[in-house]
């Protein structure tokens, strides 16, 4: 496709890249009705197709080149390909610059770019997951041209824009074109970062570290209490005030919790589908793609009955404090501190409000090791909503059973909520929460099998317990015994435990009586038959010895020598080596 830019060729490489376009994307705008279009954005009534070349020819095109630069020196470009960009209905890949190598030195060869509307809109979507650092230029040879992009991520982040090494500030909810380079904003609610991109203007983007704590308040809540929560809750976690701070806050309820927490909707929704875009790079497949067609916004059901306000906290070293006082080590321990407390129902007295849902993102970013398996098997925890457990429950009851054997029914245990449903996630998952079983009121009886087990999906389950006496009325007792601030206890229904019936106990005495006679008996045989065969063996022997004179005993007894060749002489051959020619005696 031919594309009218206006670029200012000052160097090689410009040249260059202007004529790889000009050559090369003719045939990459390829119309589809219905369809998602590949290929550069072009306006219908801009455009015209030719045949001849199977493509449209566009004029009076706004568009520029857009550079995108990896600065992230743990990022390969391989992992990073193919980098997607939506404008409207129509997809494209950014090119890498393989084939010109020597615009670029070594360090900056993880370079892409790509031709994209100033008018429009354009996503980005990366395959998996985004650079931690990365540089984003326009070359068009126009001092007015201006871009708008939303950059999509996996998950909610802290992400910092700098404009010539200067921080910039987010806006609140949203930026117009007339804005300076660099003006930003991150939709939570999208995982989008808007970014507006000037004319020799160059963007950097980085992925701060830290973690977001999110949940709500009233509406009444006013900015004075607000700052208050913060403060209150630096010193519960004992850091600085400035190390925690509110980024974010939008009108909602749990609701909306979940729909900010709802990662995988929202890539379906804003990018196209990754295998589709590695086929059509490779023109080898003639494969078709539609974008998501449910919003995330449409997952949110009405909860404004409570009129009240999600508020979004960041937990890290502020921007552009190049002291990382908090280290990744420092920040997982705190995420863990907050789900565990706001459980327990710790977190809640120390801010002095009501948290029954809370939400924390702990990014790949926190979990280098993991965040490295980009083959799709790494884990780590990501956004996860935490419910306050309010009681625990025995949802299956313990049976009656017998002494010393495991009761035919075990017991579970449950955790639930403030309206009676089940609590599903408990603790970090690197700190499951344990629950532990004792038999209540009895000092001499004793449950047996394993009595403490980990809260899984909500549940603890226990599965060979057992009581070593006989009795009624026994109860047994639940409590959380990690992490240590959960106070929880439930007892059981009453049971019996009854004794191992007369008819068995004579029987297994029968049993023990027969078995312990045929033992003997077979001793006996044993011992019988070995005294039996050693006394034949003696007079064999003593029969195949020939009457001699007692003159020469020694020759006449050395043709039996191979008789007593086990015997060793224990003074010279410690080692357990027959000696051989030794005289044995008679």
């Amino acid at each position: 496709m031919c594309v009218a830019i206006s670029m200012q060729a000052n160097n090689e490489c410009k040249n260059k890249y202007f004529t790889y376009y000009n050559c090369v994307s003719v045939d990459l705008y390829l119309k589809d009705k219905g369809q998602c279009n590949k290929g550069i954005y072009g306006d219908d009534s801009k455009c015209i197709f030719k045949p001849s070349v199977q493509g449209y020819f566009c004029k009076q095109a706004d568009h520029a080149l857009v550079i995108l630069e990896i600065l992230d020196p743990s990022t390969v470009s391989q992992r990073l390909f193919p980098v997607v960009s939506v404008t409207g209905n129509f997809m494209d890949t950014f090119s890498d610059m393989t084939s010109h190598a020597s615009c670029y030195p070594a360090e900056h060869r993880s370079t892409f770019f790509s031709v994209l509307p100033s008018t429009k809109l354009t996503t980005i979507c990366f395959p998996d997951l985004a650079p931690l650092t990365f540089r984003l230029y326009l070359l068009s040879g126009q001092n007015a041209t201006r871009l708008p992009l939303a950059i999509f991520y996996n998950e909610p982040l802290s992400l910092r824009v700098f404009l010539q090494g200067k921080y910039v500030s987010p806006t609140p909810s949203s930026f117009s074109p007339s804005e300076g380079a660099g003006a930003n904003y991150f939709s939570f609610e999208d995982n989008l970062l808007y970014v507006l991109l000037h004319e020799k203007e160059p963007v950097e983007i980085v992925t701060g570290l830290s973690f977001l704590v999110a949940f709500t308040v009233t509406e009444a809540v006013g900015e004075e209490i607000e700052a208050s929560t913060i403060h209150r809750l630096a010193d519960f976690l004992k850091v600085g005030h400035d190390q925690v701070r509110i980024v974010h806050h939008v009108l909602g309820g749990e609701s909306m919790l979940k729909v900010i927490s709802a990662n995988d909707n929202k890539k379906k929704y804003h990018c196209p589908n990754m295998a589709f875009c590695t086929a059509f790079h490779s023109r080898s497949s003639s494969q078709k793609v539609e974008r998501g067609s449910v919003s995330t916004r449409a997952l949110q059901p009405s909860d404004m009955a409570t009129p009240s306000r999600v508020l979004i906290i960041e937990l890290g070293d502020p921007p552009g404090h190049p002291r990382n006082e908090l280290t990744s080590d420092n920040l997982k321990s705190l995420a863990r501190t907050i789900i565990n407390t706001h459980q327990t129902g710790d977190l809640q007295r120390g801010l002095g409000l009501s948290v029954d849902t809370l939400m924390v993102t702990q990014p790949a970013l926190l979990f280098p090791a993991e965040a490295n398996k980009r083959n799709g098997s790494r884990k780590h925890p990501g956004t996860c909503l935490y419910v306050r457990p309010y009681n625990i429950s025995v949802q299956v009851q313990p049976s009656d059973g017998e002494i010393e054997k495991q009761l035919p029914v075990q017991p579970k245990i449950v955790f639930l909520d403030r309206k009676g449903q089940r609590v599903d996630k408990l603790g970090p998952p690197s700190e499951p929460w344990i629950v532990s079983a004792h038999l209540n009121g009895s000092s001499e009886a004793v449950l047996k099998g394993l009595t403490q087990v980990q809260v899984i999906d909500g549940c603890a389950s226990f599965s060979n317990l057992a009581v070593s006496s006989s009795g009624t009325n026994w109860k047994l007792g639940f409590t959380v015994t990690s992490p240590p601030g959960a106070k929880f206890t439930v007892l059981s229904q009453p049971f019996t435990i009854s004794p191992v019936p007369m008819g068995v106990k004579a029987s297994m005495i029968l049993v023990v009586i027969l078995s312990s006679a045929a033992s003997a008996f077979i001793l006996t045989l044993a011992f019988c038959w070995f005294k039996k065969s050693k006394s034949n063996k003696t007079r064999t022997e003593r029969a195949d010895v020939p009457k001699t004179s007692t003159k020469a005993p020694c020759k006449q007894a050395q043709p039996h020598a191979a008789h007593i060749q086990l015997c060793y002489n224990q003074g010279e051959n410690k080692s357990g080596v027959p000696v051989g020619g030794g005289e044995a005696a008679v």
